[in-house]
């Protein structure tokens, strides 16, 4: 998903490569079939995508872990912490579960752009332009929570298959089976066109599903979110950006943290306040 902020108060969380601002309600119903796609499905779809990401790095301007390895090894570890216990998997049922054993990647591409998303299958793609409007490391923590759960809500599953109106090119492709007209690089270069009309009641469904994950997951320390929202929060946050239909954004994250989960306690940065602008945002091109 895709996350691209054209300016306060217009679309604020748009989730794909290029220019993204609609998508339809969560109450919607998914197209027809959907159903017919499998984890294992959406797993291989990632791989097949992000084959077309990597090998159109020019294009793309992927920049690559040898070239970067400790901010990879840094993004990668914090990402490996933010999906742990999706990657479990717990709740579904046996026969359609993500492979816990198969690495969900980081992909960095050096873009101006803010953007950031997960492919089907849990690759989370995030720009440089992104990176470094980032103040804080519990700020991408929360984005990353932000895009699994959305990633996990079928939302460019649902885009994907709406271009090509059936699920069954997508599976052919998933698997290697690709037509002059629906292949890897097709459905890579149809995230372009997805776009997202975040909604109060979508957007507000991520932000539940991406607290409760924190709140009852994280064990880091040093920067609690709680109490940043109450001390330390300036307007253009670029994870808090509101628009007329949400407004007050940390205020209903706030108060679903400490009513509804009760994790006020919670810390969400694992180093400390300075090391993320010092030792990765100084690294990056």
């Amino acid at each position: 998903m895709l996350i691209k902020i054209i300016q306060k108060y217009s679309y604020f969380f748009a989730f794909a490569i290029g220019s993204f601002a609609f998508i339809t309600s969560c109450q919607e119903d998914l197209p027809p079939n959907i159903s017919e796609i499998t984890k294992g499905d959406r797993e291989q779809l990632g791989d097949e995508i992000l084959i077309f990401v990597e090998d159109k790095s020019l294009d793309c301007k992927v920049i690559f872990e040898n070239e970067y390895p400790f901010v990879y090894e840094y993004l990668q570890g914090i990402y490996d912490f933010a999906t742990f216990f999706p990657r479990e998997d717990l709740q579904s049922p046996d026969n359609n579960r993500w492979d816990k054993n198969r690495e969900w990647r980081i992909v960095i591409i050096n873009q101006d752009e803010v953007k950031a998303f997960c492919l089907p299958g849990g690759h989370f793609i995030i720009s440089t332009g992104m990176l470094k409007k980032i103040k804080y490391e519990f700020e991408l923590f929360f984005i990353m929570n932000f895009e699994i759960a959305l990633m996990e809500e079928k939302y460019l599953l649902q885009s994907l298959v709406k271009i090509n109106r059936n699920p069954q090119p997508i599976l052919e492709v998933a698997y290697g089976k690709s037509t002059e007209d629906v292949n890897r690089e097709s459905l890579g270069r149809s995230l372009a066109k997805i776009t997202y009309d975040p909604s109060e009641y979508s957007i507000k469904k991520l932000d539940s599903i991406a607290c409760t994950n924190i709140c009852k997951h994280s064990t880091f320390s040093n920067l609690g979110l709680l109490k940043l929202l109450q001390n330390q929060i300036v307007a253009d946050d670029i994870w808090l950006i509101t628009r007329p239909t949400y407004p007050n954004r940390e205020e209903y994250i706030r108060k679903f943290g400490n009513d509804q989960l009760k994790c006020s306690g919670k810390k969400w940065g694992k180093n400390g306040p300075r090391f993320f602008r010092d030792s990765i945002i100084s690294r990056l091109p």
